[in-house]
């Protein structure tokens, strides 16, 4: 493994460790879901809330580039084309997996900023973990 896969995977796993811990601060406030919307203050819980959206956003993303670029620079040391196209089957699935858990976590988080009232954006936030496992 060379230095930057390592930075790469460095970085990677320091953006998931943070997720989870302003995950982590979020539920730990003992609050309900909506107390923040009581309070005229926003609250360390709801900045770490939009935080972890965002950076599960970003790590998505990330992921699936990284794979993506991976895989093309050793697609062409690769003589056969039945190989071949299998990698290109895999950098598709990677990009549409990742597109698609990183708009579903860009979408919860900007209905979480634009209407934190209206509880779509819980819906969305809950679905993302059974997109990420589906794909």
């Amino acid at each position: 493994m060379n230095d930057k896969k390592k930075t790469l995977a460095i970085c990677l796993i320091i953006l998931i460790l943070a997720q989870f811990i302003l995950f982590v601060i979020y539920f730990s406030e003992e609050q309900h879901l909506y107390s923040f919307v009581v309070s005229s203050n926003v609250t360390l819980g709801f900045r770490g809330l939009l935080t972890a959206v965002a950076l599960g956003a970003c790590v998505d993303a990330v992921l699936a580039l990284s794979i993506v670029v991976l895989l093309h620079r050793r697609r062409s040391e690769i003589p056969f084309s039945r190989t071949s196209s299998m990698i290109d089957r895999i950098m598709v699935y990677a990009v549409g997996s990742g597109l698609l858990t990183a708009a579903f976590a860009l979408a919860s988080l900007i209905t979480l900023v634009t209407m934190p009232l209206d509880p779509i954006w819980l819906v969305l936030l809950e679905m993302l973990p059974k997109c990420e496992s589906i794909c």
